[in-house]
């Protein structure tokens, strides 16, 4: 009753996506790119701005947010007027028209739709214009590796040699496609994947003031699943807190979250991977079977797998595991017991055939199929001996060769015992 008497305004917030509705602000909202945002602002507050910012990383680590950052920092009315008082509260007119994508001065243009000669001409032919209201024009081009070639070239000159009032911002994903000319005439900042730790402790923050009751091993696999990205970390806390309402305790705990993401159940990954080191073929294809018809990823199984790998390795290595995946005491121990009986050259081995599994997932349609041959290759490794295991991993050398060396020695043997017979 009460969200039917909101204002319309208010109800649109209150159903924004948490990507959308918990977007920075500022530069200190925006996490994990400190040593960039400190830059940036330092060069703004002496006035030592570049004529084009070119910002790169991976999707959702803020590319698009920090170039609307970048343009309020440059635009803001405080700077004229010391006694505007503007906050993320209460943004200034200029702020608030440009966190809402209507400002005239700036312009945001997505490469990816408009990648021609022609969208590049107009743009330059706006160029000309000074600002409306705003101290600089401003162009945000995003996905700008998407342009043609002729796009690229037409932007040269200007990107060299702009005028006064006007900054160009650059975003793209893909940093090796844009031309070596437009990269020399850019200030370059490279966006870093934001730590798993970090993200954690953000959308922790997050769930608390949207009243959502996940557990923190579940958050720690959104975070762990995001890969660095948090727009993609919101994106599924966002389908976990539509999940906390649908659930019978009306509480989003790891197995949710696994089920939701079509993850294995870490402890039935555990117990296959020590089936299998025991040679245990039919054990091990009955939990894959189960871990499959619940829903498995291939791709999610094979990076639990190497994770798995990596704290036997510790184990191996230095004989305790630091529990920084925060593993029930009951996975610690069947990790130490499958360690029992492994070298370092095993756990290399294993390594290599799970990412060379990886990568067939890329060719091969059937991830069942692939993982099945994947569990019998490794109860096949297992059971090998340990000096054919290292002729194995002797994967560089081409077996062709060796098998030329051999024609060729047979060669100057019947040479040289034709030489003896001779004389």
């Amino acid at each position: 009753k009460l969200f039917r008497l909101l204002p319309a305004s208010l109800k649109m917030k209150h159903n924004k996506i948490l990507a959308l509705k918990y977007r920075p602000q500022n530069f200190a909202d925006l996490i994990g790119q400190d040593v960039m945002a400190k830059t940036i602002t330092n060069a703004i507050k002496i006035g030592k701005t570049p004529n084009a910012y070119l910002l790169t990383g991976i999707r959702g680590v803020g590319k698009t947010t920090t170039a609307r950052l970048i343009a309020k920092s440059l635009n803001c009315e405080k700077n004229s007027n010391t006694k505007v008082n503007c906050n993320t509260e209460k943004p200034c007119p200029t702020c608030n028209e440009i966190i809402e994508s209507k400002h005239i001065d700036v312009l945001e243009m997505d490469a990816a739709s408009k990648t021609g000669i022609d969208d590049v001409r107009e743009l330059i032919e706006n160029s000309k214009y000074s600002p409306t209201s705003a101290k600089f024009k401003i162009f945000i081009i995003d996905e700008v590796h998407m342009l043609s070639k002729q796009a690229f070239n037409g932007l040269l000159k200007t990107l060299e040699e702009p005028p006064s009032s006007l900054k160009f911002i650059l975003a793209t994903t893909e940093v090796k496609k844009i031309p070596i000319t437009i990269l020399s005439r850019c200030q370059r900042f490279d966006l870093k994947r934001v730590s798993v730790s970090k993200i954690q402790e953000h959308i922790k923050k997050i769930s608390l003031k949207e009243n959502g009751k996940i557990t923190d091993p579940a958050i720690r696999i959104i975070a762990q699943v995001s890969e660095g990205s948090v727009r993609d970390a919101l994106s599924l806390l966002d389908r976990a807190l539509v999940h906390q309402h649908i659930s019978s305790n009306n509480q989003v705990d790891e197995k949710d979250v696994r089920i939701m993401l079509g993850l294995a159940d870490k402890s039935k990954t555990i117990k296959l991977i020590k089936n299998t080191f025991e040679g245990n073929a039919k054990e091990s294809n009955k939990i894959l079977k189960d871990l499959i018809d619940e829903g498995l990823d291939a791709k999610s199984f094979l990076q639990d797998v190497l994770e798995i790998l990596s704290l036997i390795n510790r184990k191996l290595s230095l004989g305790s595991i630091n529990n920084d995946k925060m593993l029930p005491e009951a996975e610690i121990n069947l990790i130490n017991e499958i360690s029992d009986g492994l070298s370092i050259s095993d756990i290399g081995l294993f390594w290599q055939l799970t990412l060379k599994t990886i990568e067939d997932l890329k060719t091969l349609g059937d991830e069942t199929i692939t993982l099945e041959m994947y569990v019998s290759q490794l109860i096949f490794v297992k059971g090998v001996q340990s000096e054919d295991r290292n002729f194995l991993l002797e994967t560089n050398e081409d077996p062709l060769k060796n098998q030329s060396d051999t024609v060729e020695v047979n060669n100057n043997e019947l040479s040289s015992g034709t030489l003896e017979i001779i004389s």
